[in-house]
């Protein structure tokens, strides 16, 4: 059994026992069109980026919880994120020119004010993912 995160209607989330990866996809795949909708993308959801999507959630469903994807270019590491983010009914703030950018005078204020607006709104009761690219 495949143990996959859902938000659960009173603003939470729960474990919701699948019997395979293909049952998550099932799942999803309602979100997955407003995901692809929403961000003009094509998302497949194949086997190997279900597993990544479901340790994402895993993170994200946890009080506090946060990660650090690794990997190279084009792997679906940002995708995986805002998807995850979007199934937990979260507000997804990023940061595209990501932590190299940040170290240039202009881009630094920029990163620093995203950051203060991801920590206003946890402040506030909302739920954020916070995606730095780079």
């Amino acid at each position: 059994a495949v143990f996959f995160n859902v938000a659960a209607a009173g603003g939470g989330t729960e474990y919701v026992p699948m019997e395979s990866v293909v049952a998550v996809r099932d799942s999803i795949s309602v979100t997955n069109q407003q995901y692809n909708d929403q961000h003009g993308t094509n998302v497949v959801l194949h086997e190997d980026f279900l597993t990544d999507l479901l340790r994402v959630l895993r993170q994200l469903t946890i009080p506090g919880g946060s990660l650090v994807i690794t990997g190279v270019p084009g792997s679906g590491r940002r995708t995986a994120a805002r998807l995850a983010a979007t199934v937990c009914r979260h507000e997804c703030l990023s940061i595209e020119k990501g932590v190299r950018a940040a170290c240039q005078a202009n881009s630094r204020e920029l990163f620093r004010k995203t950051l203060l607006e991801a920590h206003r709104m946890a402040a506030s009761g909302k739920r954020v993912t916070a995606i730095c690219s780079e």
